[in-house]
């Protein structure tokens, strides 16, 4: 019997040893890993909002390269990706009443964003 008291003892110590070094390693990386995202969170908000900047200039032959690579910023950092349709209708400079319109022409018509936004200007 003495000799099971010093096994569960030895266990015992063995036990506390590494939960007060196990506790404050996992503290500690779960700490860094929640500071790592939200940097890059800050870092992505930051790109969206360059990439809205840049698609609210008037478009035209000088920046058209430029907004291509807005439209994927701001695909990739979406959590619903956008398509071809929406990345052309980004690529165009709308009002909100324009993109409005152009919604409700897809929902009565039936077409799909890529023809409407083909026959804009």
């Amino acid at each position: 019997m003495a000799h099971e008291t010093s096994s569960s003892e030895r266990l015992r110590v063995v036990s506390t040893l590494l939960a007060t070094v196990f506790i404050p390693v996992v503290l500690g990386l779960v700490g860094h890993w929640y500071t790592a995202a939200l940097k890059d969170r800050e870092i992505q908000s930051r790109y969206i909002e360059l990439a809205i900047n840049i698609l609210n200039e008037e478009p035209s032959d000088q920046n058209k390269k430029v907004r291509s690579w807005a439209a994927r910023i701001i695909d990739k950092y979406s959590e619903i990706k956008i398509g071809e349709a929406e990345e052309e209708i980004l690529m165009h400079r709308l009002t909100s009443e324009r993109i409005e319109t152009v919604a409700k022409l897809i929902e009565s018509v039936g077409k799909t964003a890529g023809d409407i936004a083909r026959t804009l200007p």
